[in-house]
């Protein structure tokens, strides 16, 4: 009966992703309608707090910005972070593209639980200059937490209904998405965080795939509120391999990505 009730609750979850994606994506049908519900339900046993001043937070965004001295090419040659305003979302909806969490239009902040997870998630090459910030909380946030079950193995040691949708939950948001997929795969995430925020949560935290060496885990997280976490001194780094091993930003270090023409 256990193997009967994980399958049902697989099922369900992939059948209200189809429905989202290529069927009806805002008024749902009653079987939508009652696993919404059943998520809504567990939300108050699936919290994650974090204190106001808790600093062990990042964000990575690709590139940077450069300075003089110019070349014979008019082009400034010493790369440098980008400002602190750069590694915050934009808050205009012009400047919002479609995200996991959020919706065009609907700005997020995406910041990750330690340096390596950040810069592996915006998808770097060797060569690539990566500008990455510490981010500090600066109220106490409770955010949904997806993070107690991950990945799909999972469901076979487990023959607890919800427990098996919050994997489902985890494993949506976890799964690499590459910004050439069509937009209709976020659908089944942005629904569940426009759920989570419609109950006074502060964002969501998910599984990453981007484990630092002899870490047990990372987590991503999405805060509804821009102005929930400070950005503290940008730095620079540059990546030498696929490994996403970084060196310190000297132009000598990166040779092999030159300046932006």
């Amino acid at each position: 009966m256990a193997g009967v009730d994980v399958f049902l609750a697989s099922h369900n979850f992939e059948r209200f992703c189809e429905e989202v994606q290529n069927e009806r994506r805002y008024i749902h049908s009653p079987d939508t309608h009652d696993l919404l519900k059943r998520i809504e339900d567990a939300l108050p046993t699936r919290i994650l707090e974090f204190e106001e001043g808790a600093d062990d937070l990042w964000r990575a965004q690709l590139g940077c910005d450069w300075r003089g001295p110019e070349d014979e090419n008019d082009r400034a040659q010493n790369p440098i972070p980008y400002k602190k305003s750069r590694m915050k979302p934009c808050p205009k909806p012009s400047g919002c593209p479609e995200g996991r969490v959020n919706p065009k239009g609907i700005p997020c902040l995406y910041l990750a639980t330690n340096r390596y997870t950040a810069v592996s998630e915006v998808r770097p090459t060797p060569g690539a200059w990566v500008t990455v910030a510490q981010f500090k909380i600066q109220r106490n946030l409770k955010i949904v937490d997806c993070c107690s079950f991950h990945r799909r193995n999972n469901l076979r040691n487990n023959d607890k209904y919800d427990d098996v949708i919050w994997t489902e939950i985890n494993n949506a948001f976890s799964e690499p998405i590459s910004g050439r997929d069509n937009v209709a795969e976020y659908a089944p995430t942005q629904i569940l965080a426009e759920l989570f925020r419609s109950k006074g949560y502060d964002g969501i935290a998910y599984k990453s795939i981007f484990l630092p060496t002899g870490a047990s885990d990372a987590h991503n997280l999405a805060f509804f509120d821009l102005d929930a976490a400070e950005c503290l001194e940008p730095k620079i780094l540059c990546v030498k391999s696929l490994r996403l091993e970084t060196v310190p930003s000297t132009s000598e270090a990166c040779t092999a990505h030159s300046a932006p023409r």
